[in-house]
């Protein structure tokens, strides 16, 4: 029943368990440190094992949330969120920085982020076209990323055998409507 998992330094895992609608992340497995009705994603244990930094995301299934460490002992530390989206979460090297990726209201799109374990400002780490989302770093800082980009577009079926028309404008055209006789979009 483990959806999430991340090995420690010391060969321990950290597990994201769903049992009666509740979300567990636990480390080493057995030991409860966190719980959520939502869910929990992106366990990454500390370079020294001492946390595990998560997302918390307030609604099954809706990527929505905060970036969130947890120490053995249960305490429990925002910091950063709410997000729109969250996803993507790694330790930078050092372990005193977690990069992830993360979507603002007034900028949609994920995008790689940064924050210090001791508090302060989220920064962004680069601005890249369309979606971009942090998935480990190396030891010597060079990140492994997925590079997204969506695309919604328009097209019209015509009759007799006519060629399909592209009516897309940029790479996000959608809400279209007919027009009762069919002929209008």
């Amino acid at each position: 029943s483990v959806r999430d998992a991340d090995w420690g330094a010391d060969d321990e895992l950290a597990i994201v368990r769903r049992h009666a609608g509740v979300d567990a992340l636990e480390y080493p497995p057995g030991k409860v440190l966190y719980q959520t009705s939502g869910y929990v994603s992106e366990p990454r244990v500390s370079p020294d094992g001492s946390r595990v930094a998560f997302l918390d995301h307030p609604w099954w299934i809706d990527d929505r949330g905060w970036v969130k460490v947890v120490d053995r002992a249960g305490r429990v530390e925002t910091l950063a969120g709410e997000y729109w989206a969250v996803e993507g979460l790694a330790w930078a090297p050092g372990g005193q920085r977690l990069l992830f990726s993360g979507a603002a209201e007034n900028s949609p799109q994920l995008q790689p982020r940064s924050v210090a374990l001791s508090g302060g400002t989220v920064r962004t780490e680069v601005a890249a076209p369309g979606e971009l989302l942090v998935v480990d770093v190396a030891a010597d800082g060079r990140w492994l990323a997925i590079a997204e980009e969506g695309f919604y577009g328009v097209a019209v079926r015509r009759p007799n055998g006519q060629p399909d028309l592209d009516l897309s404008w940029l790479d996000l055209s959608w809400s279209v409507s007919l027009s009762p006789d069919g002929d209008t979009v």
